[in-house]
Parts: structure tokens; C-alpha cells; sequence
């Protein structure tokens, strides 16, 4: 398995934001993922009171409309 840390994104004070959006928002339903608003494609900054929950499926059918995808090694 990997670990969180693989996965996570650093705020703008270098400071993992995943548990955080946890506690502020809730555990994350099997459809649900964390999302920018504004989208991190459209100059959303990386911040705890930029996050909601969104559906997962319906949120990257938009995005995928919207930009074509950035494919990213980690």
C-alpha cells in the first residue's frame, strides 16, 4: 500500500492539508473526494477554506470538460 504522504497535497504554509480537510469537513463518502473551488486549474490556491466535498464522478466529468488532463508522475 502507499502512504498518505505520497498522496497529499502541501498547503501554502507547507503543511499536509488532507487530515485537516478531514476534521473540517468530514470523513469522505466511497463517491465523495475533496475538490478547489475555484478549481486548482482556474488559479484555486492549495488552502484548508478553499475545499468541499463533491462527487467524485460528477466533479471530474466537469474538469475533464473543462481542461484536457495533466498527467503527473509521482
Amino acid at each position: 500500500f502507499s502512504s498518505v504522504e505520497e498522496f497529499d497535497l502541501f498547503d501554502c504554509n507547507d503543511n499536509y492539508i488532507f487530515d485537516r480537510a478531514v476534521k473540517q469537513l468530514g470523513v469522505l463518502a466511497d463517491n465523495e473526494m475533496f475538490s478547489l473551488e475555484p478549481a486548482y486549474i482556474f488559479g484555486g490556491e492549495i488552502k484548508i477554506e478553499n475545499l468541499s466535498k463533491v462527487d467524485c464522478q460528477i466533479h471530474l466529468m466537469i474538469l475533464r470538460e473543462l481542461s484536457s488532463p495533466n498527467i503527473i508522475g509521482f
